[in-house]
C-alpha cells in the first residue's frame, strides 16, 4: 500500500468521524421531548386552596420534596412554584453543554384554586433545556422530577426562595455523610421532617442536596468505632509479642550492644 492511499484512508476517517459527531449534535438539537402520558401522569400535590393571591408571597417560592423510595420504588421528587412568571426552564450543566431535565405530571393552580393538567401548560424539551410556558400569573405550577439515591440535584429555576423536606427520618449535617450547596442556608423540623430553607438563591445556582437516613448515621459510625477497637486490640497484642521476643532475645544474650561488645567474650553457648 503506498503512502498517498494511507493517507486518503486516514483523511477519510477522520471526516467520516467529524460527520457523525455534528450529525449527532445536529440530532441532539431537537430531542424526542416528553410524551403526553408522562406529562398526564396522576399526581396529588397539596395544594393550599385556602390563600388567596393577595396571602401568597410577594417573592417567588419553589417548595421541594424528596418523595420516599420503597425497595423497587422510583427515586423522586415533586415541586411547586409559586410566582408570577409564564416560562421556566429546567436545564443542568453537562460536561461539555447544557442538557434538558424530565419532568411529569405537571399541574397549574390559579388563585382561585382552579387546578388545570397538562393541556393548559406548554412544554417543550430538546437535548439542552425543557421550557414550560405557563398561563398568566400570579400562580402555583407543579411537577415531578427524578433523582439520584439520598441526592437531589437541581439547577434553580427563577430568583427566589427555595425549602426542600426530607423525608422522615433522614437528615443533613455530617460532613462525612451529607452535602448542601448553596452554603447559606438554615434548617428546621416541620412534622417529623427536616426542612432545608434557601432565601434569595439565584437563577444561576444549582441546589445540591445530599442526605443520609438517621440510622445509617449510627450504623456508619459504629462500625468506624468498632474497627478502631478491633485494630488497636491486634497493634498491642502484636506489640506485647514483639517486647516478649525481645525480652527472651535479651535472656538469650542475642542482643549485645556492640558498644559494649570488647571483642573477648565468647559467642552465645560457648562461654
Amino acid at each position: 500500500m503506498s503512502p498517498s492511499t494511507s493517507t486518503r484512508r486516514r483523511l477519510l476517517l477522520l471526516f467520516g468521524l467529524v460527520g457523525l459527531l455534528a450529525l449527532s449534535g445536529c440530532i441532539g438539537q431537537f430531542g424526542t421531548g416528553l410524551s403526553e402520558g408522562e406529562l398526564s401522569r396522576n399526581a396529588t400535590y397539596e395544594w393550599d386552596t385556602s390563600a388567596t393571591a393577595d396571602e401568597w408571597p410577594d417573592d417567588v417560592t419553589v417548595q421541594i420534596e424528596i418523595n420516599q423510595a420503597g425497595f423497587l420504588g422510583d427515586d423522586t421528587y415533586h415541586g411547586i412554584y409559586t410566582g408570577n412568571r409564564t416560562q421556566v426552564t429546567f436545564s443542568e450543566r453537562g460536561f461539555t453543554r447544557p442538557h434538558s431535565l424530565d419532568i411529569r405530571a405537571v399541574k397549574y393552580q390559579y388563585p382561585n384554586g382552579t387546578v388545570v393538567g397538562h393541556e393548559a401548560i406548554d412544554v417543550d424539551q430538546n437535548a439542552r433545556r425543557t421550557r414550560v410556558r405557563l398561563p398568566e400569573g400570579p400562580g402555583r405550577f407543579a411537577w415531578i422530577g427524578d433523582r439520584r439515591n439520598k441526592e437531589l440535584r437541581l439547577p434553580a429555576i427563577a430568583d427566589g426562595n427555595y425549602t426542600v423536606t426530607l423525608p422522615r427520618h433522614h437528615s443533613v449535617g455530617d460532613f462525612l455523610l451529607s452535602d448542601v450547596s448553596p452554603r447559606s442556608y438554615n434548617t428546621r423540623t416541620v412534622d417529623g421532617h427536616t426542612q432545608i430553607v434557601w432565601t434569595g438563591v439565584d437563577n444561576s445556582q444549582t441546589l445540591l442536596v445530599r442526605f443520609y437516613r438517621d440510622r445509617d448515621f449510627y450504623l456508619f459510625y459504629g462500625l468506624i468505632g468498632l474497627l478502631t477497637v478491633v485494630g488497636a486490640g491486634i497493634f498491642l497484642h502484636y506489640r506485647r509479642e514483639i517486647q516478649e521476643i525481645q525480652e527472651w532475645r535479651a535472656a538469650q544474650g542475642l542482643d549485645l550492644d556492640r558498644d559494649d561488645d570488647d571483642g573477648e567474650r565468647p559467642p552465645p553457648g560457648m562461654g
